[in-house]
């Protein structure tokens, strides 16, 4: 029988190893404080599509980008672009602000969502080497 392990058993600080990165635990709690496991199969499921990891890898520079920025660089058709900020913005994942006529978006300064984020990106990374 597997064990099941609480949010907070997983809130202790974990270096992780080459097969249990140390991003996985924020992950697991991200998915913990969703009510039912349909919501966590929906989170994880807006992660599962390319053009929205492209688009929070390009945000993950830390600075605000605007939409056509975003859209030029990442050559996204603006329709596109504008559902999948959307589904990233309703989940909290990106942060938009409004200057002027222009919609910048960042990256929350949730330490869990960026830690989750980054650790998603270099596991990918490793597993393409």
């Amino acid at each position: 029988m597997v064990e099941q392990r609480t949010a907070t058993q997983f809130e202790k600080s974990d270096p992780g190893t080459p097969d249990r990165p140390s991003f996985l635990p924020d992950l697991r709690r991200i998915c913990l404080a969703l009510p039912n496991k349909d919501e966590a199969a929906a989170f994880l499921k807006l992660l599962a599509n390319d053009k929205r990891l492209l688009i929070l890898d390009y945000l993950l520079t830390g600075d605000e980008r605007s939409v056509e920025e975003i859209g030029i660089d990442l050559d996204i058709r603006q329709p596109s672009l504008s559902q999948h900020l959307a589904k990233l913005r309703n989940a909290g994942f990106v942060r938009p602000r409004r200057d002027g006529r222009h919609i910048l978006y960042s990256i929350p300064d949730d330490p869990s969502i960026v830690r989750s984020l980054r650790g998603i990106d270099q596991l990918l990374r490793q597993k393409h080497q």
